[in-house]
């Protein structure tokens, strides 16, 4: 099987969306007829400067907003841009999203579990003290503790509290995560980390990652593709290496010159 023979994942097709702006009649193009594909297994990085739409085509691929024009295609052929919200609402748990800001993603008020344990409780795995065990696994697994699942939001560190937001949607094991970008207010080696996560669930658990950053250094150390983004207009895209080392576009020549090296 080649890799054209692969059926993604996420499939867009033409996305368009427009933002109504202050005083105009006419919304403002954000999205221009935006094809990106997320291979299972694979992680593609989006790229470009801040303000070129890759925050908002992240949230048209996980159902939050709803393109004016275009397909958002999942592997069994849904179309999330025909769907309506209550049918994208029960597909949440294959689509999930990892935001910037880990403090914005939790309740302060409530310690880490009662954010955590009722994903396990939804999904059908387990009940009561089993669903908490599941809970106290999953931030195991990304270097956590289980007695972190009675702390507060405030009381961890921005990396300890990006890695139970990871672990949160990763307890669902979801067919697309989007991770937007979720290590750059952290510190080199607590991002490396959490990279590495990301990118070993994808290969062990065939799991498509739209990996949305500016930091060209982070997207050559995980990811497999990269696609360049350049005022709502997917520019450029390829095989990592292919793209960094032999940039095509302007714009990915731009991006390129502002980075001193690269790891």
């Amino acid at each position: 099987m080649t890799r054209d023979d692969i059926v993604p994942a996420l499939r867009m097709r033409g996305v368009t969306l427009s933002f109504a702006a202050q005083g105009r009649r006419v919304g403002q193009e954000v999205l221009r007829g935006v094809d990106l594909d997320l291979p299972p297994g694979e992680v593609v990085g989006l790229v470009g400067e801040s303000g070129c739409g890759k925050s908002t085509l992240a949230r048209v691929g996980v159902g939050l907003l709803r393109p004016d024009a275009g397909h958002v295609i999942l592997r069994d052929g849904t179309d999330l841009a025909a769907s309506s919200a209550r049918a994208v609402a029960r597909l949440r748990p294959r689509l999930q999203w990892v935001v910037q800001d880990p403090y914005s993603a939790f309740d302060p008020s409530l310690p880490l579990r009662r954010s955590i344990v009722p994903v396990v409780r939804r999904q059908g795995h387990a009940t009561g003290d089993a669903a908490r065990s599941l809970a106290a696994d999953a931030l195991v697994a990304v270097g956590l503790q289980a007695s972190h699942l009675d702390r507060l939001p405030g009381q961890l560190s921005g990396g300890q509290l990006q890695r139970a937001a990871l672990a949160r949607a990763l307890l669902v094991d979801p067919e697309v995560l989007i991770a937007d970008e979720i290590v750059s207010a952290l510190d080199f080696r607590v991002g490396e980390e959490i990279l590495h996560l990301v990118r070993r669930g994808a290969r062990e658990r065939g799991r498509a990652v739209l990996f949305v950053s500016h930091d060209l250094g982070a997207v050559a150390l995980v990811c497999d593709r990269i696609a360049v983004m350049d005022e709502g207009v997917i520019v450029e895209s390829g095989p990592t290496g292919a793209v960094l080392n032999h940039p095509q576009h302007a714009r990915t020549q731009a991006l390129l010159e502002a980075v001193p090296t690269l790891p």
